[in-house]
């Protein structure tokens, strides 16, 4: 039976099979131009569907991937600066250093750096009874172990000391320790000499904060002394001792 006897009827739902009935721009009465086949679309509807209103969806770009790089800037600082810039920046910079180096100039001056003692001692000393060869002061930690345990006030952190060589054929030292008022700290301490001796003492009380060390450095208070009395044993009352030396105690401490 040829095309022209079958009718639309013949097809449910007034379609031809697997034909859409939605395609856009034909109707039941052109499904008779088709061809001979009901199901074959024509050429033209297979190689595009935009002529006969199908759509495929739209592929979606990222327009930020194609976006150009911004250059990026490879100078240094310095480079990037200014004419002005570099002169104002020099001129801090200078300014700092000059700075510096009058400050360690200044505090070169003012703090003392060495272990020497302040007041020279001309040695040896010549006593009546003692010969003093040798002397030193310094600070130290007070030793709150092992045998040699100072006696020493609570709270005290630094203590002066004194170290010496002195020689007799017998008598005795004694020491004492005042500090910038001239008020004495703590003991007075009294040994026996007999030939020649290396002896160091040491007071029962000093600085209890760093930051007083620090001060005494910068000269902020007058030295702390130390005054040495000979007599002829450690058991002479007090009027048969007399002077042998005075010395300010030096910013060392070991």
């Amino acid at each position: 039976m040829s095309n022209d006897s079958q009718t639309p009827e013949n097809f449910p739902n007034g379609n031809p099979p697997d034909f859409p009935a939605d395609i856009s721009g034909y109707n039941e009465n052109d499904l008779w131009e088709l061809g001979d086949s009901p199901n074959e679309f024509p050429k033209d509807l297979k190689e595009t569907k935009k002529s006969y209103g199908i759509m495929e969806k739209p592929v979606s770009t990222d327009d930020s991937q194609n976006a150009p790089t911004p250059p990026v800037d490879t100078r240094t600082f310095y480079a990037s600066l200014t004419g002005l810039e570099k002169i104002s920046l020099f001129a801090i910079v200078a300014t700092f250093a000059i700075s510096a180096v009058l400050a360690i100039i200044h505090f070169s001056k003012e703090i003392p750096i060495d272990s020497k003692i302040s007041k020279i001692v001309k040695l040896p000393i010549e006593g009546k009874i003692l010969t003093i060869t040798t002397v030193e002061t310094y600070w130290r930690k007070p030793n709150s172990q092992g045998e040699s345990i100072d006696v020493v006030k609570r709270g005290a952190i630094l203590i002066p000391n004194i170290k010496m060589t002195a020689s007799g054929k017998s008598g005795a030292i004694r020491i004492f320790f005042r500090d910038s008022d001239g008020t004495l700290v703590g003991d007075s301490t009294t040994l026996a000499i007999s030939g020649t001796q290396d002896i160091t003492i040491s007071a029962t009380d000093g600085f209890s904060d760093i930051g007083m060390h620090a001060s005494y450095r910068t000269g902020e208070h007058p030295r702390w002394m130390i005054q040495a009395f000979e007599g002829p044993s450690v058991d002479a009352p007090i009027e048969n001792f007399h002077p042998i030396f005075e010395t300010e105690i030096s910013t060392d401490i070991r």
